[in-house]
């Protein structure tokens, strides 16, 4: 973190600027992204732009949230520009799902029912709209905090457990939902 003063101010007051920020959350706006479905080969860009809109904004105060939640707003919000802005072009996304990252070696049975699993948990993941995924992926996935989530969309407690109560029964349904379809 670099102090800065504030001229005619004899107060010091802490910001962060865009580059440590980055150092330090590059990799979680990208995973971030991720799991709200953005493309892989779109992930970059978005990256790029989350720090740009926080260089632009002065960097990041520390104190209201976390700063894994503000940029996780940010790029919400810039992924859902993106959307509305493809859509508007008539393009179809591409739709890759989640990592398939294994630790073990499972068989190839088990490799193939988890692979199914995974891809079901993303559609049904994509399932719930932006405002509420982005809650649910930041509280169920990141284990960011209730309170850090509504001083981060600026939103009350209350309606962030709302938000995440609505976004957990859409989830499994839709979960339950496409395992019914896909099956024989």
């Amino acid at each position: 973190m670099n102090a800065v003063k504030i001229p005619h101010a004899e107060v010091e007051q802490t910001t962060v600027d865009a580059a440590s920020l980055f150092r330090a959350h590059g990799d979680f706006v990208a995973r971030f992204l991720h799991r709200l479905n953005v493309p892989s080969h779109e992930i970059d860009d978005l990256v790029q732009d989350v720090f740009l809109v926080v260089h632009r904004r002065g960097g990041f105060e520390p104190g209201k949230a976390k700063a894994t939640t503000y940029l996780a707003k940010i790029a919400l919000l810039l992924s859902v520009d993106q959307r509305r802005l493809q859509q508007r072009r008539k393009t179809d996304p591409n739709s890759e799902g989640l990592a398939r990252v294994l630790d073990e070696a499972p068989t190839p049975e088990e490799r193939a029912l988890l692979v199914e699993d995974v891809e079901r948990a993303q559609r049904a993941i994509d399932t719930i709209p932006p405002e509420r995924r982005a809650l649910f992926i930041l509280f169920e996935l990141e284990d960011e905090p209730c309170n850090a989530l509504a001083v981060a969309f600026d939103i009350p407690l209350r309606t962030v457990h709302s938000r995440l109560r609505i976004a957990r029964r859409e989830f499994f349904e839709a979960y339950e939902r496409l395992g019914k379809e896909e099956s024989p």
